[in-house]
């Protein structure tokens, strides 16, 4: 082959046309102005670009959910409280129980007047534990119809019925509530002189007129009562009762809880008597709605003469008084000295009947004798307890012992 000289080289590499020039290009594509990169090499670096954006996206991720939890956990750590220990727990409540139900009533009785008397109060309190008593008992609500109290009825503001103000009372409850001593209330129900005079058209009245009917002759004391038959008048008692409690009084005796019997009955009339269907359905009526009206650890308990209890009395109950919704009687035995005390000496024969005889009518239910002690002595309470007696109520009109 003839070698071709310089000079014809040159000559035909003028010759030779220039390569077409493409208008765009693509980052990998043969033509790109870069270079000349090889296809193999251009695909590793399509991957390895892929792998880097994806590994970028991941660390984001991973970086937003770090964040997350670092936030939420922070967050619960401030929120977080630590349990009480096992011993600071408080336990669950027991069901209230009243003080019959822990073992009977052993109670002085203390006179109204002396709700403001720290001093006597204390001096009390110390007595009663002597006694080996559990219990204070306050007359609350007299025949007069006077509250130791102020009430918010509407009846007894009428009436201007209230002596004491809460205050007072609060305190004196607090200090036998501290010393461990329940307080009891006397509460008379329908012997009531205020509120018949202030509220006539709740009264028992007289031969059907507008006139209040006396239990006596006016210039020998006759006195009005409240109507039994009123449901105005159950609503005014049971608010008595909510009242006391809600002052810390955990047993009430409802006194005068009958119709009236003294004086001339037999002219005395009931308005509201369709309410109920006899007389001693409305008396029923009312303990069901203070029984109701209380919580758990209250108690009520009846009083009564002590013959009244034993052998009933059909002209103040008319019909059996036994099986009310009250926790039991408060009878007072003191009108049966003269068959307790025989030549100075106790007669435990009688003492044991009468316990037999009440018992017997209220089956389950308390019976807690109220003694005179102006009437009785040292010897005859110890007597009782031989006898059996485990509740009592002492009964001293000043309260000395």
């Amino acid at each position: 082959m003839k070698k071709l000289n310089l000079k014809q080289k040159l000559r035909s590499l003028k010759s030779t046309p220039p390569p077409k020039v493409r208008k765009s290009y693509y980052t990998f594509s043969r033509e790109y102005p870069a270079g000349n990169i090889p296809i193999k090499r251009r695909k590793n670096i399509k991957v390895k670009s892929k792998f880097l954006k994806y590994a970028l996206y991941t660390c984001l991720f991973l970086f937003i959910c770090g964040a997350s939890f670092f936030t939420v956990n922070l967050g619960l750590e401030f929120s977080y409280k630590e349990p009480p220990a096992a011993e600071e727990i408080a336990p669950e409540e027991t069901e209230k129980e009243s003080l019959l139900q822990k073992g009977g009533v052993k109670s002085l009785y203390m006179p109204s007047s002396r709700l403001g008397d720290s001093a006597y109060i204390s001096s009390l309190i110390k007595e009663i534990r002597k006694k080996n008593g559990n219990s204070v008992l306050i007359e609350f609500k007299t025949a007069e119809g006077k509250l130791s109290y102020t009430s918010m009825h509407e009846y007894a503001i009428a009436a201007k019925a209230s002596v004491f103000d809460n205050d007072t009372v609060r305190r004196a409850v607090d200090l036998f509530d501290n010393a461990g001593i329940t307080v009891i209330a006397r509460v008379h129900c329908f012997e009531d002189t205020l509120v018949a005079n202030a509220k006539s058209e709740y009264a028992v009245k007289y031969m059907d007129t507008d006139i209040n009917w006396l239990d006596g002759k006016t210039e020998e004391g006759g006195k009005p009562w409240l109507n039994p038959f009123s449901k105005k008048v159950h609503g005014y008692i049971t608010c008595v009762l909510t009242e006391l409690y809600n002052l810390g009084v955990r047993g009430f005796i409802l006194e005068s809880c009958q119709f009236p019997f003294e004086g001339n009955a037999a002219g005395a009339t009931y308005p509201y008597g369709n309410n109920f269907k006899d007389r001693n359905s409305a008396l029923k009526s009312l303990i069901i709605k203070s029984d109701k009206a209380l919580p758990e650890d209250a108690f009520i308990l009846l009083g009564a003469s002590a013959t009244n209890a034993a052998e009933g009395n059909h002209d103040i109950y008319h019909g059996s008084i036994n099986d009310t919704a009250a926790d039991g009687i408060a009878a007072d035995i003191s009108e049966r000295k003269p068959e307790f005390i025989i030549d100075k000496k106790t007669d435990y024969a009688s003492m044991l009947s009468l316990y037999s005889d009440i018992s017997r009518n209220y089956k389950d239910k308390a019976f807690v004798p109220v003694v005179d002690t102006a009437d009785y002595t040292g010897s005859f309470f110890r007597a009782m307890k031989r006898a059996g007696y485990t509740s009592f109520i002492l009964y001293n009109e000043n309260g000395e012992y």
